[in-house]
C-alpha cells in the first residue's frame, strides 16, 4: 500500500489554504420559503452596497464621522432617526473587509449586505429583527411565552393581532431564525424585518391637473395622454359610502380642499409611522399624503384642485415613506381591511 510523504501532504495543504484565502469572502445567497403563500425567496448579496445598524447613542455627528472615515457613500436619509442606513462601498473594498473594520467601532452594532431578490428588488434587512404572525388559535399570552422561550424579545407589538417584530434568538442569524420559526405549526408566516426607503414620488404641481385632462399644458405634454376623467364625471363623482384608504404620510386635517372629506377618526390610532408616544393623529409633516389625498378626493368647492372622486371619503393612514419598517405598512393595510365590516354596518343603519 502506497503512502504519501508527510512533507508532500503538508505542501498540498499549504497550497489549498493559500488558494482559499486568495479570494475575498462574500456573503452567500440566502433562501427561505414563505409557507403561507408557498413562495421561495432567493436573496443574493450585493457586492457594492451594505446596511449598517448603529447604536442608539450614535448621533448624526458620530454617524457622519464613521461614514467619512470609511469613505462610505450614503444612499438613504433619516439614518440618525432609525440608527440604520444603506451605503455604497468604496471601489475595491469587499464586504468582509468593510464589515470587519466597521465592527471595530463601538457605535456600529452590526453590518449586513443589501440583498437582491429573484425579481430584482433590493431588500434592506435589519440584522437583528424579524417578524412573526401567529395562527389565530394562539392567544396573546401564549404568543408572548413562545417568543420568550426562544430567547427572543418583543420589539414591536403591532396592531394586527398575533403580529410581532421580535429580536433574534441567541446564536442565530436572521435567516436561520426565519427558517426555524417558519417550521413551527403555530406560526402562520415569518420574514426578516426590512425597511423601505425613498418611496416618495415627486408630484407635478396639482393645479395643472394634466392627469385628469391633458391639453398640452406644458411643453412636451401629449394632448389626450391622461386618465380621461371628464367623461366619467358625467356618470358619477363618487359616493360618500365609498371610503378611499390613503396609506401615505398622513394628511393636513385642516386643508380646505380635504377637511370635509376626511372620515372621522374617533379615538382610533391612524399613525402607523411611529412606535413612540407621538400623537395618534395622521398629521402630515411631509405633504405627500396631502397631495395624494387631493388627487384622490379633493372637494368640489371652486378652490384648489378637484379630486378624481370628490364625493368619496378619505381614511388617511400615516406611514413613514422616507425610511420606515415595511411591516408597519402591512399593519396599516390589515387595519383598513379590519374596519370594512364597521363601515358596512354604518351604511345600513
Amino acid at each position: 500500500m502506497k503512502t504519501f510523504n508527510s512533507n508532500f501532504v503538508q505542501y498540498l495543504t499549504t497550497i489549498l489554504v493559500s488558494i482559499l484565502f486568495a479570494f475575498p469572502m462574500y456573503p452567500q445567497n440566502e433562501v427561505y420559503t414563505d409557507k403561507l403563500f408557498g413562495k421561495t425567496f432567493i436573496l443574493t448579496p450585493s457586492a457594492t452596497k451594505i446596511c449598517i445598524k448603529f447604536s442608539s447613542t450614535a448621533d448624526a455627528s458620530k454617524i457622519d464621522n464613521i461614514t467619512t472615515r470609511f469613505n462610505l457613500s450614503k444612499i438613504t436619509e433619516g439614518i440618525e432617526k432609525l440608527h440604520y442606513g444603506v451605503f455604497s462601498l468604496p471601489e475595491g473594498i469587499s464586504f468582509a473587509s468593510a464589515q470587519t473594520q466597521l465592527l471595530d467601532n463601538s457605535d456600529v452594532i452590526s453590518v449586513i449586505s443589501v440583498f437582491i431578490d429573484q425579481e430584482g428588488f433590493e431588500r434592506y434587512i435589519d440584522p437583528e429583527l424579524f417578524t412573526v404572525q401567529f395562527t389565530d388559535n394562539i392567544s396573546e399570552k401564549d404568543a408572548e411565552n413562545i417568543i420568550s422561550s426562544w430567547g427572543s424579545k418583543i420589539a414591536i407589538d403591532h396592531w394586527t393581532p398575533g403580529y410581532y417584530t421580535v429580536t433574534l434568538p441567541q446564536g442565530m442569524n436572521i435567516f436561520e431564525a426565519v427558517r426555524k420559526f417558519m417550521d413551527l405549526p403555530y406560526i402562520k408566516f415569518t420574514e426578516p424585518a426590512s425597511y423601505g426607503f425613498n418611496d416618495l414620488l415627486d408630484d407635478t404641481y396639482l393645479a395643472q391637473q394634466w392627469h385628469s385632462k391633458n391639453t398640452g399644458q406644458e411643453t412636451g405634454y401629449t394632448v389626450g395622454n391622461d386618465i380621461n376623467l371628464f367623461p366619467a364625471w358625467n356618470i358619477t363623482f363618487g359616493d360618500p359610502d365609498v371610503i378611499l384608504v390613503i396609506i401615505d404620510t398622513g394628511i393636513d386635517q385642516t386643508h380646505p380642499d380635504l377637511a370635509g372629506n376626511i372620515l372621522p377618526r374617533g379615538t382610533e390610532d391612524w399613525d402607523f409611522g411611529n412606535q413612540d408616544s407621538s400623537p395618534l393623529e395622521p398629521n402630515d409633516q411631509v405633504g405627500h399624503g396631502t397631495c395624494v389625498s387631493g388627487i384622490a378626493a379633493g372637494i368640489m368647492n371652486s378652490i384648489g384642485v378637484r379630486g378624481v372622486a370628490p364625493f368619496c371619503k378619505i381614511m388617511p393612514l400615516q406611514v413613514d415613506l422616507r425610511g420606515g419598517f415595511n411591516q408597519n405598512r402591512a399593519d396599516a393595510i390589515n387595519y383598513a381591511v379590519s374596519r370594512r365590516n364597521d363601515f358596512t354596518r354604518l351604511r345600513t343603519q
